[in-house]
């Protein structure tokens, strides 16, 4: 049924033409092929970002609970370095991460208010360093596992775009001067993804993962605004 509608989409999506060409319309599997190709295949990357995270019963809005900002910055072959600041509603931010990637070393720094030294979590598997982002009052960090799939997916099983099931492309909408397509698809227990992906650059530009959770649910919701290919000093990819 999916596939059914997934094509009678495209066909009608294809005759709204944003300029003199026809939008040619991918379907969902090969918009989040096109979308991991251009991060893979990136020989560096830059971002800023912000992201929001929302508690609710399940069959009403949800409320603000945390929101922060992200940045990426990332050379293949070098080193990733991943930060995020979140403070709990409209407070100022409480909690930040420094992530970081070189190799075969893979680097989490934790820094609370009032605590001068941060802690700091090393292991092999850089999927294991994010993962810790999501426990307790980690759990708002979660956003920097999203690009950092996309750019070094070998590292990832689970986590960030790991598993993206199902991918439907629903409607082609404008976010500034980008055409993107908005791409639903499903993770694992439940969990729903909305991607709006430019559908140019294939660069992700909006996520919003749905989390449902016994009678609640949670909201997370990223705005993205990278570059591929853009110029990073060594400077901006230290470890703290």
């Amino acid at each position: 049924m999916r596939a059914i509608v997934g094509s009678l989409l495209a066909s009608m999506l294809s005759l709204a033409s944003p300029g003199p060409q026809q939008l040619e319309i991918p379907s969902g599997e090969q918009a989040l092929a096109s979308m991991r190709a251009t991060y893979s295949g990136c020989g560096s990357y830059a971002d800023s970002c912000s992201f929001a995270v929302s508690f609710g019963p399940s069959n009403g809005p949800p409320n603000l609970w945390s929101q922060g900002t992200l940045s990426t910055k990332f050379v293949r072959g070098q080193a990733l370095r991943a930060d995020a600041s979140f403070g709990i509603g409209d407070a100022p931010p409480q909690l930040s991460y420094v992530v970081h990637s070189s190799a075969d070393r893979h680097r989490l720094a934790r820094y609370s208010r009032g605590q001068p030294e941060p802690k700091v979590l090393e292991s092999d598997s850089l999927e294991y360093v994010l993962g810790a982002t999501t426990g307790s009052t980690g759990l708002m960090a979660a956003p920097l596992q999203y690009v950092a799939s996309l750019l070094l997916a070998n590292e990832f099983h689970d986590l960030g775009c790991a598993q993206l099931a199902h991918p439907l492309v629903e409607a082609v909408e404008p976010m500034g001067d980008s055409l993107c397509l908005r791409i639903h698809a499903e993770g694992s227990n439940g969990t729903l993804f909305t991607l709006w992906v430019d559908h140019e650059s294939w660069l992700l530009r909006r996520l919003s993962r749905d989390d449902p959770m016994a009678e609640l649910r949670r909201v997370t919701t990223i705005e993205f605004h990278g570059t591929i290919n853009a110029s990073i000093a060594p400077s901006e990819l230290t470890f703290p």
